[in-house]
């Protein structure tokens, strides 16, 4: 019996130094029916030539390049030209298990699903190497569409995250759907899944971790010009809540994934001196601030962390102070999330 293809759809852009692991986690699949579709959007390092280095040694690999339009535009291309009857994305800078696609396609041939969850783990890059986070939520089994968007709007340790990596989709849906990724700069992921999941009627949750993904210090979300973006991110969260306006309780956990997501804007520009963002980012946050601290998703020890912070921050306590706190590490904390602190 012939498989069904699976179409890998990985946006690249100048990410010369981490794209070979990618790809060849990919070429190692014990599952073999494989679409890898490198949507090249006008990377200026060595990522094009590498793409195109794999794509002459085997004939899975179909190389599009494009002039820079951003992750969205690239995502899309990569739909559009995709012809496998999954489609599932990669970050250039993330890898997967060798028995991830297997696995997954194992899934949908078991039921009757629109799309694919599973389980993940953070590697945040140290002075060490990498230092992993195993997220492998407690729900598993089918759900339908809006139990889908619950379990991806609740904190890391407890559900399955809204990027779009770490899940497959039925190509049909996806492209009967009509929904494409819109030109944010963040969040972009989170707001076409969303729009997509409201349209599902079944999801399977796995919850083993099969994606690998990368915490790097060059990455969107905390990259140069990160402020820009961050403003870009609040539109696309601000027009998700819109969406969920409907359900109370995905509206209500929209609001406070919106302020835990955003809450690191108004520290982090008041280390780098940005009075005007750190003053603007208060105050836009503040009409999501109550739905944070009344969810029960998120740990009282990021609570107290967040609380500490903005008083630091208002009373304009020494920026050592406030790096000290804020550098608590991410994986710790998340590490105590799971254990229920």
């Amino acid at each position: 019996m012939v498989r069904k293809k699976v179409s890998v759809v990985i946006p690249v852009f100048n990410v010369e130094q981490y794209i070979e692991v990618c790809i060849q986690s990919l070429l190692n699949q014990t599952y073999n029916n494989l679409e890898i579709i490198l949507v090249n959007d006008g990377s200026t390092d060595s990522s094009g030539l590498l793409c195109d280095k794999f794509a002459q040694q085997d004939d899975r690999v179909l190389v599009v390049h494009k002039a820079n339009g951003g992750v969205s535009s690239a995502r899309n291309i990569g739909i559009d030209n995709s012809s496998g009857e999954y489609i599932m994305f990669v970050d250039p800078d993330d890898w997967v298990d060798t028995d991830m696609v297997e696995c997954i396609v194992k899934d949908f041939e078991n039921n009757d699903a629109d799309a694919v969850f599973c389980g993940y783990w953070e590697n945040y890059e140290e002075s060490t190497g990498l230092t992993p986070v195993i997220h492998s939520p407690v729900k598993t089994g089918e759900v339908d569409g809006k139990a889908a968007i619950y379990q991806c709007l609740i904190d890391f340790g407890h559900g399955y995250f809204t990027a779009v990596w770490n899940k497959c989709f039925k190509a049909d849906f996806v492209k009967q759907s009509g929904v494409y990724f819109e030109k944010y700069t963040i969040a972009e992921d989170e707001l076409w899944l969303i729009k997509l999941l409201l349209q599902s009627k079944a999801v399977y949750l796995d919850n083993r971790p099969f994606y690998h993904w990368r915490q790097s210090s060059g990455s969107a979300i905390r990259g140069k010009g990160r402020y820009n973006k961050w403003y870009s991110a609040l539109e696309a969260k601000k027009q998700i809540i819109d969406l969920l306006r409907a359900d109370h309780q995905l509206k209500e956990l929209a609001k406070a994934k919106l302020y835990n997501n955003l809450f690191n804007v108004v520290y982090k520009s008041y280390l780098d001196g940005e009075k005007t963002i750190t003053k603007d980012f208060m105050h836009k946050l503040k009409p999501y601030e109550s739905c944070f601290y009344k969810c029960e998703n998120y740990s009282k020890m990021k609570k107290l962390k967040f609380r500490v912070l903005k008083i630091l921050v208002n009373m304009k306590m020494p920026k050592l102070l406030v790096e000290k706190l804020a550098n608590l590490n991410s994986y710790r904390i998340k590490e105590s999330v799971k254990n229920g602190i």
